[in-house]
């Protein structure tokens, strides 16, 4: 995108598109990509390890996973296969899988549990960096209320929704529900709020990285001659 939104668009207006030739014959490129054997060797990020547990490769199917990063943390990944044009094209819908992380001792791990994500966004009624740091892990009485989170499985909701059922000590319930998770496709941040993260994230990491020239390489990436370019200012 040239210039930013204000405002909420198709998500034609919100893609990126990657393309990357392979110097190898179509047939193997299919079969790295189809055979969970071979797919499991480089699937992820430099460093990380996948397991497949479950690889149905058709139209419908799931393919579920779980990577791990180096310093131990599993990330749980969940595929549904959309379209197959053998050796030509696979699209699939890929999101995490739900981070049953109870328990957990660090704000890293804290990052992909479901438990401390749902106690701490209900106990401060935010969910950024300090949410899930060290300290608010050994906030005893987020670990507690975590400690009294349970999640329910329902396949009628879409993975963008929830019903969120607070149940009081005088035995009063409170329900809510979620149609579109902030941040999804149906309800996508703005570009303010984006860049706001952006400069959270540069100033709350440590990293040293001024954020508005990268600010500014990714709203001018569809113009620029190296998309890769834009990773200078990443650090």
């Amino acid at each position: 995108m040239s210039t930013p939104n204000s405002s909420a668009s198709p998500t034609s207006d919100r893609e990126i598109v990657i393309s990357r030739v392979l110097d190898a014959p179509r047939a193997l490129v299919w079969q790295a990509w189809t055979d969970p054997q071979h797919v499991v060797k480089w699937w992820g990020p430099r460093g990380f390890s996948d397991t497949t547990k479950k690889h149905d490769f058709r139209v419908g199917g799931v393919w579920e996973h779980v990577m791990r990063g180096p310093d131990g943390v599993d990330y749980p990944n969940k595929a549904t296969f959309k379209e197959i044009v053998p050796q030509e094209r696979i699209t699939f819908l890929l999101g995490g899988g739900r981070t049953d992380r109870p328990g957990v001792m660090t704000g890293r791990e804290s990052q992909v549990s479901g438990q401390h994500a749902v106690a701490v966004a209900l106990a401060r009624g935010r969910a950024g960096l300090a949410e899930f740091s060290d300290e608010a892990v050994r906030d005893e009485s987020l670990r507690a209320l975590g400690r009294r989170v349970q999640f329910v499985d329902d396949a009628s909701f879409a993975v963008e929704s929830a019903r969120v059922r607070v149940h009081m000590a005088d035995g009063a319930a409170l329900t809510v529900n979620i149609d579109m998770a902030r941040g999804s496709t149906g309800r996508p941040m703005s570009d303010a709020d984006i860049e706001d993260k952006v400069r959270t994230l540069c100033a709350g990491g440590g990293s040293g990285i001024d954020p508005q020239p990268l600010i500014d390489a990714v709203w001018s990436i569809d113009e620029s001659f190296d998309a890769g370019a834009v990773m200078e200012f990443a650090g």
